[in-house]
Protein backbone atom coordinates (compact mmCIF):
# COMPACT_ATOMS: atom_id res chain seq x y z
CA UNK A 1 0.00 0.00 0.00
CA UNK A 2 2.48 2.25 0.65
CA UNK A 3 4.32 1.74 -2.92
CA UNK A 4 1.03 2.20 -4.47
CA UNK A 5 0.99 5.51 -2.59
CA UNK A 6 4.07 6.89 -3.51
CA UNK A 7 4.14 5.90 -7.28
CA UNK A 8 0.63 7.53 -7.53
CA UNK A 9 1.55 10.50 -6.03
CA UNK A 10 4.68 11.19 -8.57
CA UNK A 11 2.14 10.37 -11.13
CA UNK A 12 -0.55 12.38 -10.39
CA UNK A 13 1.98 15.54 -9.55
CA UNK A 14 4.59 15.15 -11.89
CA UNK A 15 2.96 12.84 -14.49
CA UNK A 16 5.91 10.34 -14.30
CA UNK A 17 5.00 6.47 -13.95
CA UNK A 18 7.34 4.24 -11.62
CA UNK A 19 6.55 0.96 -12.52
CA UNK A 20 7.39 -2.44 -10.69
CA UNK A 21 11.13 -2.44 -11.97
CA UNK A 22 11.71 0.28 -10.06
CA UNK A 23 10.59 -0.63 -6.70
CA UNK A 24 14.18 -1.03 -4.82
CA UNK A 25 15.00 2.49 -6.26
CA UNK A 26 11.85 3.87 -4.99
CA UNK A 27 12.11 1.89 -1.43
CA UNK A 28 16.06 3.18 -1.32
CA UNK A 29 14.94 6.94 -1.86
CA UNK A 30 12.17 6.95 0.61
CA UNK A 31 14.49 5.84 3.19
CA UNK A 32 16.82 8.12 2.48
CA UNK A 33 14.34 11.13 2.59
CA UNK A 34 12.86 9.39 5.97
CA UNK A 35 16.45 10.09 7.53
CA UNK A 36 16.48 13.49 6.13
CA UNK A 37 13.63 14.85 7.39
CA UNK A 38 14.54 12.71 11.11
CA UNK A 39 11.48 10.13 10.40
CA UNK A 40 12.07 6.87 11.59
CA UNK A 41 11.34 5.11 9.14
CA UNK A 42 10.33 5.09 5.17
CA UNK A 43 6.78 3.69 6.47
CA UNK A 44 6.18 6.71 8.97
CA UNK A 45 7.33 9.16 6.33
CA UNK A 46 4.70 7.33 3.90
CA UNK A 47 2.03 7.70 6.81
CA UNK A 48 2.20 10.86 7.76
CA UNK A 49 2.46 12.17 3.90
CA UNK A 50 -0.82 9.58 3.18
CA UNK A 51 -2.48 11.86 6.29
CA UNK A 52 -1.61 15.14 5.50
CA UNK A 53 -2.66 17.53 2.69
CA UNK A 54 0.19 18.26 -0.15
CA UNK A 55 2.95 20.11 1.28
CA UNK A 56 6.55 20.97 0.70
CA UNK A 57 7.54 17.68 2.18
CA UNK A 58 5.56 15.57 -0.65
CA UNK A 59 6.98 17.78 -3.07
CA UNK A 60 10.78 17.28 -2.19
CA UNK A 61 10.06 13.31 -1.81
CA UNK A 62 8.34 13.42 -5.41
CA UNK A 63 11.82 15.64 -6.68
CA UNK A 64 13.94 12.79 -5.00
CA UNK A 65 11.79 10.23 -7.09
CA UNK A 66 12.10 11.65 -10.24
CA UNK A 67 14.85 10.29 -12.46
CA UNK A 68 18.00 12.96 -12.41
CA UNK A 69 20.70 10.99 -14.13
CA UNK A 70 22.71 13.77 -16.80
CA UNK A 71 25.97 14.40 -18.08
CA UNK A 72 27.39 16.65 -20.51
CA UNK A 73 26.88 16.68 -24.05
CA UNK A 74 24.92 13.39 -23.26
CA UNK A 75 24.17 11.64 -27.09
CA UNK A 76 26.71 13.74 -28.86
CA UNK A 77 26.16 13.60 -32.29
CA UNK A 78 23.19 15.63 -31.62
CA UNK A 79 25.47 18.38 -30.59
CA UNK A 80 27.15 18.03 -33.69
CA UNK A 81 24.31 18.40 -35.84
CA UNK A 82 22.83 20.79 -33.90
CA UNK A 83 26.22 23.13 -34.29
CA UNK A 84 26.46 21.95 -37.94
CA UNK A 85 23.09 21.97 -39.32
CA UNK A 86 20.83 23.70 -36.96
CA UNK A 87 22.78 26.78 -35.56
CA UNK A 88 23.37 27.70 -39.69
CA UNK A 89 20.04 27.68 -40.50
CA UNK A 90 18.85 29.63 -37.33
CA UNK A 91 21.39 32.39 -37.76
CA UNK A 92 20.37 33.09 -41.39
CA UNK A 93 16.27 33.64 -40.31
CA UNK A 94 17.37 35.47 -37.06
CA UNK A 95 20.03 37.40 -39.06
CA UNK A 96 18.02 40.81 -38.67
CA UNK A 97 16.82 40.55 -35.20
CA UNK A 98 20.18 38.78 -34.32
CA UNK A 99 18.09 36.68 -31.65
CA UNK A 100 18.36 33.27 -30.08
CA UNK A 101 15.89 31.69 -27.56
CA UNK A 102 16.73 27.89 -26.41
CA UNK A 103 14.79 25.77 -23.55
CA UNK A 104 15.95 22.97 -22.03
CA UNK A 105 13.15 21.29 -20.39
CA UNK A 106 13.75 19.15 -17.49
CA UNK A 107 18.10 20.13 -17.23
CA UNK A 108 18.86 18.33 -13.94
CA UNK A 109 21.76 20.07 -12.71
CA UNK A 110 22.77 22.38 -15.40
CA UNK A 111 24.58 19.82 -17.51
CA UNK A 112 22.39 19.87 -20.38
CA UNK A 113 21.95 23.65 -20.53
CA UNK A 114 25.47 24.60 -19.94
CA UNK A 115 26.27 22.33 -22.83
CA UNK A 116 24.32 23.83 -25.10
CA UNK A 117 25.58 27.04 -24.12
CA UNK A 118 29.10 25.56 -24.81
CA UNK A 119 28.04 24.60 -28.29
CA UNK A 120 26.66 27.87 -28.88
CA UNK A 121 29.83 29.40 -28.28
CA UNK A 122 31.87 27.20 -30.37
CA UNK A 123 29.14 27.85 -33.29
CA UNK A 124 28.95 30.94 -33.18
CA UNK A 125 32.23 33.14 -33.14
CA UNK A 126 30.45 36.43 -33.06
CA UNK A 127 27.91 35.28 -30.05
CA UNK A 128 28.79 38.68 -28.21
CA UNK A 129 26.71 40.73 -30.90
CA UNK A 130 23.44 38.18 -30.54
CA UNK A 131 21.10 38.27 -27.57
CA UNK A 132 21.03 34.61 -26.53
CA UNK A 133 18.93 33.17 -23.94
CA UNK A 134 18.78 29.74 -22.56
CA UNK A 135 16.57 28.77 -20.22
CA UNK A 136 17.00 25.75 -18.00
CA UNK A 137 14.01 24.19 -16.35
CA UNK A 138 13.06 21.22 -13.65
CA UNK A 139 10.90 20.76 -10.91
CA UNK A 140 13.82 20.47 -8.09
CA UNK A 141 15.14 23.22 -6.31
CA UNK A 142 18.06 21.14 -5.25
CA UNK A 143 18.89 20.53 -8.80
CA UNK A 144 17.96 24.14 -9.98
CA UNK A 145 20.93 25.30 -6.84
CA UNK A 146 23.31 23.17 -8.25
CA UNK A 147 22.61 24.32 -12.26
CA UNK A 148 23.18 28.28 -10.97
CA UNK A 149 25.98 27.74 -8.61
CA UNK A 150 27.81 25.93 -11.80
CA UNK A 151 30.73 23.86 -9.63
CA UNK A 152 31.01 20.38 -11.12
CA UNK A 153 33.30 17.48 -9.52
CA UNK A 154 35.72 15.83 -11.57
CA UNK A 155 33.61 12.93 -12.17
CA UNK A 156 30.95 15.17 -13.29
CA UNK A 157 33.13 16.80 -15.81
CA UNK A 158 34.64 13.77 -16.66
CA UNK A 159 31.08 12.35 -18.23
CA UNK A 160 31.01 13.69 -21.41
CA UNK A 161 33.10 16.90 -21.64
CA UNK A 162 36.13 16.51 -23.72
CA UNK A 163 39.59 17.68 -22.30
CA UNK A 164 40.02 20.84 -25.14
CA UNK A 165 36.59 22.03 -23.95
CA UNK A 166 36.60 21.31 -20.32
CA UNK A 167 40.13 23.80 -20.19
CA UNK A 168 38.35 26.47 -22.42
CA UNK A 169 34.85 27.01 -21.15
CA UNK A 170 35.76 25.67 -17.11
CA UNK A 171 38.29 27.26 -14.59
CA UNK A 172 39.84 24.91 -12.08
CA UNK A 173 38.85 26.14 -8.35
CA UNK A 174 40.76 23.74 -5.81
CA UNK A 175 39.20 20.19 -6.61
CA UNK A 176 36.43 21.52 -8.61
CA UNK A 177 35.55 22.46 -11.55
CA UNK A 178 33.40 26.59 -12.33
CA UNK A 179 31.95 27.09 -15.95
CA UNK A 180 33.06 30.22 -17.16
CA UNK A 181 30.85 33.80 -16.53
CA UNK A 182 30.17 34.32 -20.14
CA UNK A 183 28.17 30.97 -19.87
CA UNK A 184 26.08 31.84 -16.98
CA UNK A 185 25.78 34.96 -18.31
CA UNK A 186 22.96 33.60 -21.16
CA UNK A 187 21.48 30.33 -18.44
CA UNK A 188 18.75 31.11 -16.45
CA UNK A 189 16.84 28.72 -14.72
CA UNK A 190 13.36 28.39 -13.52
CA UNK A 191 11.63 25.53 -11.57
CA UNK A 192 8.73 23.91 -13.71
CA UNK A 193 6.53 20.70 -13.40
CA UNK A 194 6.58 19.98 -17.23
CA UNK A 195 2.85 18.48 -15.84
CA UNK A 196 1.98 21.88 -14.66
CA UNK A 197 0.88 25.28 -16.33
CA UNK A 198 4.47 26.56 -17.11
CA UNK A 199 3.62 30.15 -15.20
CA UNK A 200 6.89 30.73 -14.44
CA UNK A 201 8.03 29.76 -18.34
CA UNK A 202 8.70 33.82 -19.21
CA UNK A 203 10.22 34.80 -15.84
CA UNK A 204 11.54 38.43 -16.23
CA UNK A 205 11.10 38.45 -19.76
CA UNK A 206 8.92 41.38 -21.84
CA UNK A 207 8.73 38.76 -24.51
CA UNK A 208 6.46 35.92 -25.15
CA UNK A 209 8.73 32.53 -24.40
CA UNK A 210 8.43 31.67 -28.04
CA UNK A 211 11.66 29.39 -28.62
CA UNK A 212 13.94 28.44 -31.72
CA UNK A 213 15.20 25.13 -30.49
CA UNK A 214 13.30 23.33 -27.16
CA UNK A 215 14.93 20.27 -25.59
CA UNK A 216 13.07 18.10 -24.64
CA UNK A 217 15.36 14.73 -23.78
CA UNK A 218 15.20 11.79 -22.38
CA UNK A 219 11.82 13.06 -20.13
CA UNK A 220 9.12 12.11 -21.89
CA UNK A 221 9.45 8.48 -21.73
CA UNK A 222 8.91 8.77 -18.26
CA UNK A 223 5.39 10.38 -18.58
CA UNK A 224 2.08 8.12 -18.41
CA UNK A 225 0.26 8.26 -22.36
CA UNK A 226 -2.57 11.39 -21.12
CA UNK A 227 0.43 13.41 -19.60
CA UNK A 228 2.86 13.29 -22.75
CA UNK A 229 -0.02 13.92 -25.46
CA UNK A 230 -0.74 17.16 -23.05
CA UNK A 231 2.63 18.36 -23.11
CA UNK A 232 2.88 17.95 -26.52
CA UNK A 233 0.01 19.83 -27.51
CA UNK A 234 1.59 22.79 -25.25
CA UNK A 235 4.65 22.85 -27.14
CA UNK A 236 3.77 24.30 -30.54
CA UNK A 237 2.62 27.76 -28.43
CA UNK A 238 6.45 28.43 -28.00
CA UNK A 239 8.16 27.52 -31.15
CA UNK A 240 7.96 29.27 -34.47
CA UNK A 241 7.09 27.70 -37.75
CA UNK A 242 10.61 26.58 -38.15
CA UNK A 243 11.69 25.94 -34.17
CA UNK A 244 13.00 22.65 -33.31
CA UNK A 245 12.04 20.46 -30.90
CA UNK A 246 14.78 17.70 -30.05
CA UNK A 247 13.80 14.68 -28.00
CA UNK A 248 16.36 11.86 -26.12
CA UNK A 249 17.43 9.15 -28.46
CA UNK A 250 15.24 6.84 -29.45
CA UNK A 251 12.08 9.09 -28.82
CA UNK A 252 9.03 10.39 -30.40
CA UNK A 253 6.18 12.10 -30.50
CA UNK A 254 3.62 9.32 -29.96
CA UNK A 255 0.57 11.84 -29.42
CA UNK A 256 -1.11 10.55 -32.62
CA UNK A 257 -2.04 14.21 -33.14
CA UNK A 258 -0.03 15.14 -36.37
CA UNK A 259 2.02 18.11 -34.57
CA UNK A 260 5.25 17.18 -35.76
CA UNK A 261 8.12 15.41 -37.84
CA UNK A 262 10.89 14.43 -38.21
CA UNK A 263 13.53 17.21 -39.46
CA UNK A 264 16.60 15.46 -41.59
CA UNK A 265 17.85 12.35 -40.07
CA UNK A 266 15.48 10.44 -37.93
CA UNK A 267 18.97 9.37 -35.70
CA UNK A 268 18.87 12.76 -34.50
CA UNK A 269 15.39 12.72 -32.92
CA UNK A 270 15.05 16.23 -33.84
CA UNK A 271 11.41 17.56 -35.04
CA UNK A 272 9.69 20.27 -36.90
CA UNK A 273 5.90 21.20 -36.57
CA UNK A 274 3.98 19.83 -39.45
CA UNK A 275 2.92 21.73 -42.19
CA UNK A 276 -0.40 20.40 -42.41
CA UNK A 277 -0.91 19.74 -38.37
CA UNK A 278 -3.80 20.89 -36.58
CA UNK A 279 -4.54 24.39 -35.81
CA UNK A 280 -3.64 25.79 -32.57
CA UNK A 281 -6.83 26.69 -31.58
CA UNK A 282 -7.76 22.90 -31.84
CA UNK A 283 -4.16 21.71 -29.76
CA UNK A 284 -4.96 24.17 -26.64
CA UNK A 285 -3.98 22.64 -23.49
CA UNK A 286 -6.73 20.85 -21.85
CA UNK A 287 -7.49 23.35 -19.13
CA UNK A 288 -7.93 25.69 -21.90
CA UNK A 289 -9.92 24.35 -24.07
CA UNK A 290 -12.69 23.33 -21.48
CA UNK A 291 -13.22 27.14 -20.89
CA UNK A 292 -11.55 27.12 -17.44
CA UNK A 293 -10.09 30.24 -16.37
CA UNK A 294 -6.70 30.74 -15.15
CA UNK A 295 -6.19 32.04 -12.03
CA UNK A 296 -4.68 35.36 -11.96
CA UNK A 297 -1.29 35.36 -10.72
CA UNK A 298 0.98 38.23 -9.21
CA UNK A 299 -1.74 38.80 -6.08
CA UNK A 300 -2.79 37.38 -3.51
CA UNK A 301 -6.46 37.51 -1.38
CA UNK A 302 -6.98 39.54 1.05
CA UNK A 303 -7.16 38.44 4.63
CA UNK A 304 -10.66 40.08 5.96
CA UNK A 305 -9.78 41.84 9.48
CA UNK A 306 -11.70 39.27 11.76
CA UNK A 307 -8.63 36.92 11.13
CA UNK A 308 -6.54 39.58 13.25
CA UNK A 309 -7.74 38.02 16.03
CA UNK A 310 -7.25 34.20 14.77
CA UNK A 311 -6.29 31.72 17.61
CA UNK A 312 -2.85 31.67 18.90
CA UNK A 313 -1.47 27.97 18.30
CA UNK A 314 1.98 28.57 19.60
CA UNK A 315 4.46 31.03 20.63
CA UNK A 316 8.38 30.84 21.13
CA UNK A 317 12.07 32.82 21.89
CA UNK A 318 13.76 34.09 18.75
CA UNK A 319 16.64 31.69 19.33
CA UNK A 320 14.08 29.05 17.95
CA UNK A 321 12.46 30.95 15.26
CA UNK A 322 14.72 28.60 12.70
CA UNK A 323 13.54 25.36 13.97
CA UNK A 324 9.96 26.42 14.35
CA UNK A 325 9.26 27.71 11.49
CA UNK A 326 10.72 24.60 9.67
CA UNK A 327 8.31 22.66 11.40
CA UNK A 328 5.53 24.75 10.63
CA UNK A 329 6.33 25.20 7.11
CA UNK A 330 6.59 21.73 6.42
CA UNK A 331 3.56 20.20 6.27
CA UNK A 332 2.39 23.93 4.16
CA UNK A 333 1.17 23.25 0.31
CA UNK A 334 3.94 24.74 -1.52
CA UNK A 335 1.03 26.90 -3.10
CA UNK A 336 -0.74 28.30 -0.52
CA UNK A 337 -0.39 31.89 0.41
CA UNK A 338 1.18 32.48 4.01
CA UNK A 339 0.45 35.31 5.78
CA UNK A 340 2.72 37.02 8.38
CA UNK A 341 1.77 40.06 10.45
CA UNK A 342 2.51 42.02 13.42
CA UNK A 343 0.12 41.95 16.80
CA UNK A 344 -1.51 44.92 18.19
CA UNK A 345 0.67 44.64 21.07
CA UNK A 346 3.90 42.89 22.30
CA UNK A 347 3.92 39.70 23.69
CA UNK A 348 4.70 39.70 27.19
CA UNK A 349 8.31 38.87 28.06
CA UNK A 350 10.65 37.09 25.80
CA UNK A 351 7.71 35.88 23.46
CA UNK A 352 8.30 37.66 20.59
CA UNK A 353 6.68 35.47 18.12
CA UNK A 354 3.61 33.96 17.65
CA UNK A 355 2.31 31.95 14.52
CA UNK A 356 -1.90 32.12 14.00
CA UNK A 357 -3.57 29.98 11.50
CA UNK A 358 -2.05 30.14 8.20
CA UNK A 359 -5.13 28.42 6.19
CA UNK A 360 -8.13 30.48 7.40
CA UNK A 361 -11.48 28.93 6.14
CA UNK A 362 -12.08 31.58 3.55
CA UNK A 363 -8.69 30.52 1.44
CA UNK A 364 -9.00 26.88 2.10
CA UNK A 365 -9.48 24.97 -1.51
CA UNK A 366 -13.24 23.96 -2.28
CA UNK A 367 -12.19 20.25 -2.75
CA UNK A 368 -10.22 20.07 0.53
Amino acid sequence: MEMQFVTQLVLERAGVVLDDEKRDFVETRVRDCARKFNFESGQILVEHLKSSHYSRLHRQLIEELVDDDTHFFRDFPVFKNMRHELIPKLLERNKDSKKLRIWCGACSSGQEAYSIAIMMKEAIPGLKDWDVKIIGSDMSKKLLEKAADAVYSQAEVSRGMPAPLLLKHFHKDVTKWVINDDHKSIVEFRQINLNGKWDELPGKWDEKPVFDIIFLRNVITYFSRSVRESLLRKLPHHMHEDSYLILGKSEQPKDDSGLFEVSGEDKYSTYQMAPDRPTLAASKPQEEADGEEAPATGSAPVAPDEEADSKVLVTFRYKDLQSVMDMVFRDVDPEAHVYLGLKKAPMPGEQLFQVVNTVPDWAKKKDD
